[in-house]
C-alpha cells in the first residue's frame, strides 16, 4: 500500500513536468492549481524527488527502535556533575534526540546531579572545634565589580570554634608584608591561636610570614591543592561575606576607595560576629568566643605539642618509604595534627553538622 502511495505522488509529480512541456505560457501556479495541488507542496515533492528521497511521509509518529537505556544512563552518570549544573549535557542530548527530548533529558539529569551532590554532602566529614582560640583560618577575597576595575583585597581571619571574624584587612594588593602587621596586631589584642589554617597563596606562606610564626609557636596547616572544602569554615565565611558587601554596593559604580569601603566592611563583619548561630545553640560568635576564657598556649606547651605532630607524622606508616615526596609529608603532618587534637578531644568529626555539646557546656558554665 505504501509503495502504491508513493508511486502516485511520483505520477502526479511527473504529470505536472509534461504539462510544463506543453503549456509553457502558464505559470507553475496556474498548472498546480488544474491539478488541485498547492505550489508549495509541489516545489517541496520535487525536490524530495530529486535527493531520491521519501516524497511524502505516511502520517502519524515513525517507528524508532527501543531505547538504548543502559547506554543512556552510563553517559549521562560520566557527566560532570557540579553543585548547580552539569557540564557536557549537550552531547547526551545530541545523541539521542531521536529517542527523547530536550526537556525529558534535562529533567532525568537534573534528578540524577541533585542525587549526586546529596551523595557526596553525606558523605563529607565535617569537624566540630570545642573551644576558642585554638585554631584561626586566614583567607583573601579580591572585589571588584567590573574587569577594567583594580578593585581591592579583604583579608580575613576567623575563629573557628565560635565563628567569630576578626578586624579584616583592606589592600589594594596583596602583600605579605602587609599581612605580617596584620596578623601582628591581632596576635597583640587576642592571644595567638595554637593552629593557623592557611591556603598555598604565596602571601600567606612568604618566609617573613613563616619566620614570625615559628616565633610565636604557631603551629601551621595548609589546605591541600585544589581542595579548598578542607577549610570550608572560612571558604564559606568568604562567600557570605563577599554577597552581603556586593548587595551594599552599587553594581554600576567601582569598588569605593579603601577609606570609604572600611565601614561598609566592619559593619558586614559586627552584623556576623552579632548574629545568633544554630550551631552555637543559639549563642552569637561574639558570646561564644568572649565569653568563654580564652585558652593561651605556654610557649613550652606549644614546642610540646609540635614535637609529638612532627614525630607522629615521622612515623607516619603511610609515608615511611616516601619521605622526599612534599605532597607525601604535607599530607602525614595534617594527619599527625588531627590525631593529636582527636587525643586531646578538642574536636569531633562527624558527617552532619551540629552544634557541640561539650562546646556549648564549656561557654555557659
Amino acid at each position: 500500500m505504501k509503495k502504491k502511495y508513493e508511486l502516485g505522488l511520483r505520477q502526479l509529480v511527473d504529470r505536472f513536468e509534461c504539462l510544463r512541456m506543453q503549456c509553457k505560457r502558464h505559470s507553475a501556479a496556474a498548472l498546480c492549481r488544474s491539478l488541485g495541488l498547492p505550489y508549495s507542496t509541489l516545489r517541496r515533492w520535487r525536490e524530495r524527488r530529486r535527493r531520491s528521497c521519501t516524497i511524502k511521509r505516511q502520517p502519524g509518529p515513525s517507528k524508532i527502535p527501543a531505547l538504548p537505556v543502559a547506554d543512556f544512563r552510563s553517559q549521562v552518570v560520566r557527566l560532570d556533575h557540579g553543585s548547580n549544573r552539569t557540564r557536557g549535557a549537550g552531547s547526551v542530548i545530541r545523541n539521542f534526540r531521536d529517542w527523547l527530548s530536550r526537556r525529558r533529558v534535562q529533567s532525568f539529569i537534573a534528578r540524577l546531579r541533585q542525587r549526586h551532590v546529596r551523595r557526596q554532602r553525606e558523605a563529607k566529614h565535617y569537624v566540630t572545634w570545642h573551644i576558642p582560640n585554638l585554631a584561626w583560618a586566614i583567607d583573601a577575597l579580591h572585589l571588584r565589580t567590573s574587569p577594567a576595575d583594580p578593585g581591592v583585597v579583604v583579608v580575613l581571619a576567623r575563629d573557628l570554634a565560635s565563628h567569630f571574624h576578626f578586624e579584616p584587612l583592606v589592600l589594594k594588593a596583596e602583600s605579605a608584608e602587609q599581612n605580617l602587621h596584620w596578623l601582628r596586631r591581632l596576635f597583640s589584642r587576642h592571644s595567638p591561636p595554637l593552629l593557623l589554617k592557611r591556603d598555598n597563596g604565596a602571601p600567606f606562606n612568604a618566609a617573613i610570614l613563616n619566620n614570625f610564626i615559628a616565633e610565636n609557636g604557631i603551629i601551621p596547616l595548609n589546605s591541600p591543592v585544589r581542595r579548598p572544602s578542607y577549610n570550608g569554615a572560612i571558604e564559606h565565611g568568604v562567600g557570605s561575606f563577599k554577597r552581603a558587601l556586593y548587595a551594599a554596593l552599587d553594581p554600576d559604580q567601582p569598588i569605593p576607595e579603601i577609606r570609604k569601603l572600611l565601614p561598609i566592611i566592619r559593619s558586614i563583619i559586627h552584623l556576623h560576629n552579632t548574629r545568633p548561630r544554630r550551631s552555637l545553640a543559639g549563642l552569637t560568635p561574639a558570646q561564644a568566643y568572649f565569653h568563654h576564657r580564652t585558652e593561651r598556649w605556654s610557649r613550652a606547651r606549644r614546642l610540646e605539642i609540635f614535637d609529638w605532630i612532627y614525630a607522629h607524622a615521622q612515623n607516619n606508616v603511610e609515608i615511611k618509604w616516601e619521605m622526599s615526596d612534599h605532597h607525601s609529608r604535607a599530607v602525614a603532618w595534617r594527619r599527625a595534627v588531627v590525631a593529636w587534637l582527636r587525643c586531646q578531644h578538642l574536636i569531633t568529626i562527624s558527617q552532619k553538622t551540629q552544634p557541640s555539646p561539650h562546646f556549648v557546656t564549656q561557654i555557659r558554665s
